[in-house]
């Protein structure tokens, strides 16, 4: 049987990417295309997980119609999923993507609802996932917390996981992520400006890298990893090991969701009992894939799998 990945959605959104060729701040500006989507950084995991081939169910909460729209979508898609209903309505969020610049010119900019606020009781929560959680093998957190959500909520699904031998990967900040790490998931992701905040240190150098994430693993993750946009990444490998991965030169189309894709191949193929640069190499081809779409959390797989051979990965410490 394939293992069983639950993917964990705290803040889902219905995300809309908006193309038009320039965007002028305080005039009008006319959109020319627009493509919609079920989002929320853990649908998108999820997503890429779909296309990777992987035994994988998306859990969180959804309300209104907005919730009603991504949860038929996702069954258009054959997605699995089991969401929460609230009485909220799901937010949107929308990325506006300039088309008519030039290349280096282009840019991405995303407006981001706060989303409902989450008043339910977390044990009718939980107890509605029982039967979820008693078949993952991995349980994947990834996003911000919906208001009125405990900041430990991530933290109470890593302890859920570990007493029943599952691990747990968590992609967040600030506080719910300094929560999570406290309840010792597996592997924690985060990119770098995510990174400097929770350390409270610019990243000057490799070795400030490589220190970070050391700390990291001390407070209590066994794997941490850093994403730097095109600039590749840096991982610190269970065995205490530290590796870097660079990005093959690209033009991308849009980087919205290459975090998201990234974190896909990386569960992907350690769910799969795939060493830990293999990992990586998937990791970082997911990105790419992803990056080289307008569709946020969208890959191909033939590409993925040339992308692949692609990716520098070096070990550093």
């Amino acid at each position: 049987m394939k293992p069983y990945v639950l993917t964990v959605t705290a803040n889902p959104a219905l995300d809309k990417t908006y193309f038009l060729e320039a965007f002028r701040q305080g005039e009008v500006n006319r959109v020319r295309r627009v493509m919609k989507a079920p989002g929320g950084k853990g649908i998108n995991v999820l997503r890429v997980l779909h296309t990777l081939g992987v035994n994988a169910c998306g859990t969180g909460f959804l309300g209104g119609n907005t919730g009603e729209w991504i949860a038929a979508e996702l069954t258009r898609m054959e997605i699995c999923h089991d969401f929460y209903r609230i009485a909220d309505e799901t937010r949107t969020t929308v990325n506006v993507l300039e088309t008519g610049l030039s290349e280096a010119a282009r840019r991405s900019s995303e407006l981001l609802e706060p989303g409902p606020t989450v008043v339910e009781d977390m044990t009718l929560f939980f107890k509605h996932l029982e039967p979820h959680l008693s078949m993952a093998d991995h349980v994947v957190m990834s996003g911000s917390l919906a208001p009125g959500l405990p900041t430990d909520f991530y933290a109470q699904w890593i302890k859920r996981t570990a007493r029943r031998g599952g691990k747990c990967y968590v992609d967040t900040r600030g506080d719910a992520m300094v929560e999570a790490i406290k309840a010792r998931p597996y592997l924690v992701k985060m990119n770098q400006v995510e990174f400097e905040e929770l350390l409270d240190v610019r990243m000057r150098d490799r070795k400030d890298f490589y220190d970070g994430l050391e700390t990291l693993c001390e407070k209590g993750c066994d794997v941490a990893i850093v994403t730097c946009g095109a600039k590749g990444f840096y991982a610190r490998a269970e065995d205490g090991s530290v590796w870097k991965g660079t990005m093959p030169a690209l033009a991308a189309v849009n980087p919205v969701g290459s975090g998201d894709a990234f974190f896909a191949g990386l569960v992907a193929a350690l769910s799969r009992h795939e060493g830990f640069v293999d990992a990586l190499r998937l990791a970082g081809a997911c990105g790419a894939s992803n990056a080289l779409r307008a569709q946020v959390a969208e890959v191909e797989y033939d590409e993925v799998m040339k992308l692949r051979a692609c990716l520098k990965i070096e070990k550093v410490r």
